[in-house]
């Protein structure tokens, strides 16, 4: 009840997310930032600040500043089939409004998480140009 804890395959990233609990003031800069969380419902709102400016926002690059903050929303869809993230994401140095971004994910209790290297063990390896995911 006090803390979620997600681990991340890619990077072995494990990310601590503090239930209902304010932020620490000053919040500390750190590679996932700060995150604290509570229940609307059915609905897990995280509410995410002092991440490293040195990070990206997604997987191609997009950059931000010291000030972004971030609040995601996550409940089941599908019929508990799925997990969607509803993400705002704002930072006034970086972006002149706040934006926003939704994300699924389907339940797929055939994967475990497994050790993760770009040389081995890749199950979306690059093949002829493609990823191919196992």
């Amino acid at each position: 009840p006090d803390e979620i804890v997600i681990v991340h395959e890619v990077a072995h990233n494990v990310r601590h997310i503090y239930m209902n609990v304010p932020h620490s003031n000053p919040v500390k800069t750190a590679f996932m930032g700060e995150s604290v969380g509570h229940w609307e419902g059915n609905t897990l709102v995280i509410d995410t600040l002092g991440v490293d400016p040195r990070t990206w926002i997604d997987e191609v690059g997009l950059i931000h500043g010291p000030k972004l903050h971030t609040v995601e929303r996550i409940r089941k869809v599908e019929g508990g089939r799925a997990l969607e993230n509803e993400v705002m994401i704002e930072d006034p140095d970086y972006y002149p409004h706040p934006w926003f971004m939704r994300d699924t994910y389907a339940w797929r209790p055939d994967l475990r998480i497994a050790e993760y290297s770009c040389e081995e063990n890749n199950r979306n390896r690059p093949v002829n140009g493609h990823t191919v995911a196992k």
